[in-house]
């Protein structure tokens, strides 16, 4: 649910881990990235905010160029989730390379792996007490919160990134 959601979040940021994992779990869910295009995403594949045709009013979006099948695809994200990658930014820095990784010193030009990000997840989910969940997990809710909400099926399975409305269909959790 989007109070789960909510929960996983860091109730304070307190510190560097605290900015990147918020903004991590915004953009599983925000953009229901995969854990493998969230570990490919650099820097330079944030726009804070891109024109909008109808309401001349910046959108965010995430560049995803790793997707499944090698798929490029724009994602804007849902509300909330630029406000994290901006907080994580702040942190980080501007500087070229991944834009998640790992916040020990000697390990600052590497990228975090899909099992890191599996693992914070984890704690995350221990610490706010809702059990096990998995990235995979905020995928499928962002799929499931986007038809909720009325979204087409057909938007959906574009920001997902799938190749088939029936998988798209498959992740609906209502």
């Amino acid at each position: 649910s989007s109070e789960q959601v909510r929960a996983l979040l860091p109730p304070l940021l307190r510190g560097i881990d605290e900015a990147r994992d918020a903004a991590i779990i915004a953009l599983l869910y925000g953009a229901g990235l995969r854990r493998s295009e969230l570990c490919s995403l650099d820097v330079t594949d944030y726009d804070p905010g891109i024109p909008d045709d109808d309401a001349q009013v910046p959108i965010p979006a995430i560049r995803v160029r790793h997707g499944k099948g090698n798929q490029a695809r724009r994602v804007p994200l849902l509300a909330g989730a630029a406000v994290w990658v901006n907080i994580w930014l702040s942190w980080r820095g501007q500087s070229p390379g991944p834009l998640f990784r790992p916040t020990r010193p000697r390990q600052l030009d590497e990228r975090m792996t899909g099992d890191q990000i599996h693992g914070l997840i984890r704690r995350r989910a221990a610490a706010a007490g809702i059990g096990h969940v998995t990235p995979h997990d905020l995928r499928r809710s962002f799929v499931t919160h986007l038809l909720d909400a009325g979204n087409d099926v057909a938007i959906t399975q574009r920001m997902a990134g799938h190749a088939r409305a029936e998988t798209t269909i498959r992740y609906d959790r209502r």
